[in-house]
């Protein structure tokens, strides 16, 4: 008994062990106070476009392809590697054992630019959000703090990224819960139950950070009403599940094969590329009255107030799908860094909404909770995840 209490003494007090638990920990609220600073700056930035289009609805045809073409230009020649969510390239450098990929994409340098850029594109009305970059931002800001201690083991390394990828959507949103299942279910496919504690710690200090430093509401108040008829609820369930599922794994293969199939002509011409692409989004901008512009988390959260109700002035309109899935496909084309989690919320809730037209009135907000988790499944293709975020972001 003594012998096994002085081993349990040895481990605890083992300075290694420590100094990871240090960098895991202190990272994570390193990662909570920028998340929280970046959320500052993409509201801000978010506003201001918003104030742009009050003044007038058309300067978008000026300003969005002007923008975005500086903000692709500011990417190609000083920031490489910020492009797309960041998701991939963090994805990427954990399957990568020779650490290539995380030396290239992980670094603090990348991590301050991608702010940078993805508050350009909100201030020019590019349709992103700022979740998929804080993942990238939390593993690059990890990775490099276990590189500065020069951790070598690679179970520790991948740790710390899979810590920072998750800690960055705990971060986003304060959603704690979500980001310890989308470590698990998106960042890590084989976890090693040696830093598994570390990772869980790590991502709910960095959600209580966020919190400290930040506290603004990004949930929304639903008034949930399932009903008695369970086979008309389960007849529910299944068009939105096969609707949600079919639109969103369609937006999900849109997206990957234009990217493949328009790349080579996109590092030729980017220059062209990219004022196209500014000109679709200001033009589908401009049709949608101005709700396919930004992040889409004002829109979403104008649907779920307007779930139940007959007439509501702020809802979006039933073409409010349509326009975002074009605007959000038209901002990735254009290759500067952006986000998709909170555009396919939007999608999603707006998708709920008109599938609600067909059913009873007060089961609007459980149709569109429906089709927000139904979308989000059918394009990241993480149905848990998808499930917990949006039990997450709403209140009752």
């Amino acid at each position: 008994m003594k012998r096994q209490a002085r081993q349990l003494r040895h481990q605890l007090l083992k300075p290694k062990l420590w100094q990871t638990r240090i960098v895991f920990w202190g990272g994570a609220m390193l990662v909570g106070v920028i998340a929280a600073v970046f959320a500052i700056l993409s509201d801000f930035a978010d506003e201001a476009f918003k104030q742009v289009i009050a003044y007038n609805i058309y300067l978008p045809l000026i300003i969005t392809p002007l923008g975005l073409l500086f903000t692709m230009y500011v990417t190609r020649t000083l920031f490489p590697g910020t492009e797309g969510s960041g998701v991939p390239q963090s994805l990427a450098s954990i399957k990568d054992s020779s650490r290539m990929l995380a030396g290239r994409y992980l670094t603090f340098r990348i991590a301050i630019s991608k702010i940078l850029l993805c508050v350009g594109g909100l201030l020019c009305g590019a349709s992103l959000g700022r979740v998929g970059p804080t993942v990238h931002i939390g593993a690059a800001i990890m990775y490099s703090l276990g590189k500065y201690m020069h951790f070598r083991r690679d179970y520790v390394l991948n740790g710390l990224i899979m810590a920072g990828g998750g800690a960055g959507i705990a971060a986003a949103f304060n959603l704690p819960i979500a980001g310890i299942m989308f470590a698990i279910e998106e960042m890590g496919r084989t976890f090693d139950r040696r830093s598994i504690g570390m990772i869980l710690i790590a991502i709910i200090l960095a959600s209580m950070v966020s919190i400290l430093v930040h506290d603004s509401d990004y949930h929304f108040a639903v008034t949930a009403v399932l009903g008695s008829d369970y086979v008309q609820l389960g007849f529910i369930v299944v068009i939105c599940g096969v609707i949600g599922g079919l639109i969103g794994g369609g937006f999900s293969y849109l997206l990957i094969t234009i990217a493949r199939k328009i790349s080579s002509h996109t590092r030729k011409h980017w220059v062209a590329t990219t004022l196209v692409c500014g000109l679709g989004i200001a033009v589908t901008g401009i049709l949608s009255g101005g709700v396919a512009f930004g992040s889409g988390y004002a829109e979403t959260k104008a649907l779920v107030s307007c779930a139940g109700q007959q007439v509501c002035a702020d809802h979006p309109g039933m073409l409010f799908p349509l326009y975002k899935i074009v605007a959000t496909v038209m901002t990735f084309i254009s290759g500067i860094p952006a986000g998709l989690f909170v555009p396919v919320l939007a999608t999603g809730a707006g998708i709920g909404s008109d599938i609600a037209m067909f059913f009873p009135v007060e089961l609007a907000s459980t149709i569109l909770l429906i089709g927000m988790v139904a979308y989000f499944s059918g394009v990241f293709q993480t149905p848990v995840t998808a499930f917990i975020v949006v039990i997450e972001t709403v209140s009752y």
